[in-house]
Parts: C-alpha cells; structure tokens; sequence
C-alpha cells in the first residue's frame, strides 16, 4: 500500500512524464486483480491502460478502442486506496461486460445523461466493494425513489436487477427527478454537497450514441474477445454473477420479446385501478386526473425442455431468453423445467446473478406440461422452449395461448422443425429470419 501511495505521489508531482513510474502503477494494479479476481486482472490486460490528467472523472472508457484513462491526479487529491482504484476498474468492466453502451444509446432519447449514468451505475455498484465516495449506490437510489413517491416502499425495489429495470419501474419524471437529487448529493472535497463529482461521467459515450451500428458491433466484439479470453485465463475462478453476465453477452436473446408479448398479450382484457403515479393518458397536461394502471400482473408461464436431446447451449439460450422477457415487460412468471414429466415448478422474479440448476435430461414429452397447466387457474400464455422432438399428438388442447420457441436447428428458419401434428399456438425459431 505504501508502494502505491509513493507511486502516485511521484507521478502526479513529477513536471515531466514519469513513464517509469506509470508503467510500475498499471503492474501493481494488474497483478493484485489476478491474485484477487482473475477474471477482471485478465480483462484489464487485454485493454489499453492510460494516464488522463485533464478529464473530471477518475476513471473512464475511450470505447473506440477500450481503452481505459486513469485520473491520477484526482485519484491523488482524493486519497484513493488501491482497493478503491481496483472499484472503479471493476465498474468499468461491468458496464462493458452489460453491455450498457448499447443499451443506454436504445434510452438516450428520452433520458436525460445524468439520469442513464446514474442508473447504470446503481445496476453494477451492487456487485463491488470498497467504492470511493461519490458512488451511486442502491441504497442512496432506494431512499430518494421513497422521498419522491411516499406510497413506494424501500423493499418495493429489488436488489441485483439489471439497468432497464431500475430505468423503467417508475415515470420517466420521477427517474429523472431521483437522479438529479443523487446528483445533487454528490460531495466535494471539503464535504460539501452539491459540489462533487461522480467517479466517471461517460462523457464520451454521448458522441458515440450517433455512430453506426456497425460501431456498436465491433464494439462489443472486441468486449466478448476480451471476456472469453479473461474466463479461460481465470480458469473458472468466477463469481457466480459474473457467469451470468457472460452468459448473457456470448448469447444474446434473438427474438424481440417486447414486441412478441404486446402483440400475444395486449388483446387480453385485465381490471385496472387509478393511480396518481400516472398521468392521464387522454389529458396528460392535468396533473389532478389520476392514470390508470393494471391491477392484475399478466401470468406467463415458461416451459424449458431439459431432455438429453437438448443441448447446454441451447439450454442456455432458452434461459437468458426468459431474463429478456422478464426485462421486456411487467408480468407473474412461472418456469417450469420438464423432459418427459414436470422437473420443477418455480415462480421467477429475476435470473440475473443466480446459478441455474438444469433439471431433467430424460426423454420429452410436451403433454404434462399441458395437462398441469389446463388445471391452473389464470394462465394467459405459455412459452414452451425445445428442439421440437417430442410426441406426434398432444393428450389435451391448451386452454391459453401457446408459443413454441425451437431452439435446434432442424427444419428452416421460415418453418422451423417439431413433432406435432397440431401446436394449437404459433411456432418461432429462437433466431429471427436475418441472424
């Protein structure tokens, strides 16, 4: 620690460029991420490393070339440690890894910069330790989103969900006001409020939000080689969040769920209640005119079929499916595992950071599932996920709406491949047409 303290000093008071001491700095913080976390020690050697003496935030990402800026100067004036140095290169990673560059840029329209950089700063937050000040965390995030709508209470809002989660479970007004305060919060170095600076502002991020989408792709395939790499040099050494993370950014959900689910789920007639947390959609202008609001969560129910014919793959690809689906809009979900009978029942809320136990591996069968659910009350639609091999003819008609999402590559994309004579529902391939 000591060494780090005199490192910074020499390079921060030094009139010239001390390459020397630079060089020994990125050394010192490299090989304590690969002895403490493996996988975040071998990303960082893979990205570019420099020194910034003149941007405001203490840590930040040129994207083009991920390359990551290191203010050292501020990293000195405010006493950072090198376990607050290795925070601040964990939470860059992560913004990567979530790939939230593409996903703040689908927001950016009706969003403020501060609201998205705050946001996605309270999503990644919850998984590192030892943050300098000035960090947005859950916590701070939870108290101002109770200051701002006195019915909402702080276990209301779930812990380790994803940026869109947070971005999207309130009004957009009420997001933008609950980040401007935790702006406002921010400390300077004499303690005072409202004259702090966050630990990165993304700055840069603006301007790349007008780049193509061609950009946008090789930007995150320079972070899925910097991934994979990293998890084969870590050799396992994971947390189980960060396997769930990558999970996601090697197999990103194909179909648009958003758009699957209006088009299945609009059509189907629920209660509502007034809420003043909405505005009226007809006079929008009248704040004293209550919105309406649902007052029954739509009730999906998800089959996973975890037969020996299906492969870890295609399993995969089904589950980081359903955490889309989960993201893409406000429903009760049910998943259900099954090969040739039911494995497993389970309502689901979120599958970001948990470890998924696989269930099964017999032969299939898609009638139990069937016949379990035309004895439950309630169910609007059911979303079966398999290769499409199983019985020729189902034992009982659905009595809810059904999609089978085939996950193997039999048949053609147009139609794809499965067993039955009559699905009752529609039949998509996991991929759309032009991946």
């Amino acid at each position: 620690m000591s060494e780090l303290k005199e490192l910074i000093s020499s390079i921060t008071q030094c009139e010239e460029k001390n390459i020397k001491a630079e060089r020994k700095f990125f050394e010192l913080v490299v090989f304590y991420l690969i002895n403490e976390d493996p996988f975040y020690g071998h990303f960082l050697v893979g990205a570019g490393k420099k020194f910034n003496y003149n941007d405001i935030a203490a840590i930040s990402l040129n994207v083009n070339e991920i390359n990551f800026w290191f203010n050292i100067k501020r990293m000195f004036k405010e006493k950072f440690t090198l376990d607050n140095i290795i925070a601040v290169v964990k939470h860059e990673i992560l913004h990567l890894v979530n790939k939230h560059l593409s996903k703040r840029e689908k927001f950016s329209y009706k969003y403020s910069h501060d609201t998205l950089n705050v946001v996605m700063d309270v999503a990644i937050n919850q998984y590192i330790d030892n943050l300098p000040g000035n960090a947005f965390t859950l916590e701070i995030f939870k108290k101002q989103a109770v200051m701002a709508n006195p019915s909402l209470r702080e276990r209301d809002i779930e812990e380790r969900r994803e940026f869109e989660y947070y971005l999207t479970f309130l009004p957009i007004d009420s997001i933008n006001y609950i980040a401007g305060q935790m702006m406002k919060g921010l400390k300077g170095p004499d303690g005072t409020e409202g004259k702090g600076l966050p630990i990165d502002s993304h700055a840069d991020w603006d301007r790349l939000s007008d780049e193509t989408k061609d950009t946008m792709k090789s930007i995150e395939n320079v972070v899925k080689r910097y991934s994979k790499e990293a998890v084969a040099k870590a050799r396992g050494n994971l947390p189980d969040y960060m396997k769930d993370m990558i999970d996601k950014l090697m197999i990103p959900p194909a179909l648009n769920w958003k758009k699957e689910l209006r088009s299945s789920l609009g059509s189907i007639p629920v209660p509502y209640r007034k809420t003043i947390l909405k505005r009226n959609r007809r006079q929008p202008q009248r704040l004293d005119l209550k919105g309406r609001i649902s007052d029954r969560l739509l009730n999906v129910v998800v089959a996973v079929d975890t037969s020996g014919s299906m492969s870890e793959k295609e399993i995969a690809e089904a589950f980081s499916n359903i955490d889309n689906i989960l993201r893409s809009t406000k429903i009760e979900l049910t998943v259900i595992q099954c090969d040739a009978a039911i494995q497993e029942i389970k309502k689901v809320k979120s599958l970001t950071g948990k470890k998924i136990n696989v269930k099964g591996r017999g032969g299939t069968s898609f009638s139990p599932v069937i016949e379990y659910l035309n004895t439950r009350n309630k169910v609007d639609l059911l979303i079966f996920f398999t290769d499409g091999g199983g019985e020729c003819q189902l034992t009982q008609r659905p009595k809810y709406r059904i999609f089978w999402i085939i996950t193997g590559g039999e048949g053609t994309k147009r139609k794809p491949y499965i067993s039955l004579k009559k699905t009752y529902g529609r039949v998509l391939p996991i991929k759309p047409d032009n991946s």
